[in-house]
């Protein structure tokens, strides 16, 4: 019983793990997004925060989907 509960709270911790890694890397392609219109190049910044936008609602929905929801 002690084995699989390391092994449960082993994969909690890598899933949170990569929540965190993910929000990190969200935060910061919106930063630079901004960073770029800010320095006059809107269209090359909206095309990052676009894509930022994108993949996160892939993963929203590839989640829901492979959570059966």
């Amino acid at each position: 019983m002690a084995l699989e509960e390391r092994v449960l709270d082993a994969s909690i911790q890598q899933e949170k793990l990569g929540m965190w890694l993910g929000f990190v890397l969200a935060v910061s392609m919106i930063i630079c997004g901004t960073a770029v219109i800010l320095s006059g190049s809107s269209v090359e910044g909206l095309v990052l925060i676009a894509a930022d936008v994108l993949a996160i609602s892939i993963v929203y929905v590839q989640d829901r989907r492979n959570r059966g929801e």
